[in-house]
């Protein structure tokens, strides 16, 4: 049989273990791990492997393996306001001119690319575009 690859542990991973870190020096007693400490830990999970998250964050497997379970049997939540694709012509953006002025590029740690081109006489808030693309709110 196989295996497959999983990609390479990501920043996200050592970001989520100074939190869950951050939180264990922190908490009071043997107070059970934030629910969002473990929302977060299931997302790496699916993408990189329960054992390898729970190895990297110190978190014990066989309730990664459990959440991750659940989270793969319970249908994806789409929020209204998070669209997952928008396709915007150069047309819209531009009114057909060809661009000439700045273009912005992103890739996302899980591989996601965005390539915006714009004319010199265009507006845009870049900060919220990089923010809403990470998934983070301005």
């Amino acid at each position: 049989m196989s295996r497959r690859k999983r990609a390479r542990p990501a920043k996200a991973i050592s970001a989520l273990g100074d939190r869950i870190e951050h939180w264990r020096n922190t908490r009071t007693k043997r107070s059970p791990m934030p629910e969002t400490l473990w929302r977060e830990a299931t997302r790496l999970a699916q993408i990189h492997g329960a054992g390898a998250v729970s190895r990297l964050l110190r978190v014990g497997y066989a309730t990664l393996r459990k959440r991750l379970a659940v989270a793969d049997s319970e249908p994806q939540q789409v929020h209204e306001c998070e669209p997952k694709f928008v396709e915007l012509s150069a047309a819209q953006l531009l009114g057909g001119n060809a661009p000439t002025g700045a273009v912005v590029e992103m890739t996302a740690d899980d591989g996601s690319r965005m390539t915006v081109r714009l004319d010199q006489s265009s507006v845009l808030d870049v900060l919220g575009l990089v923010a809403t693309f990470l998934g983070r709110r301005p």
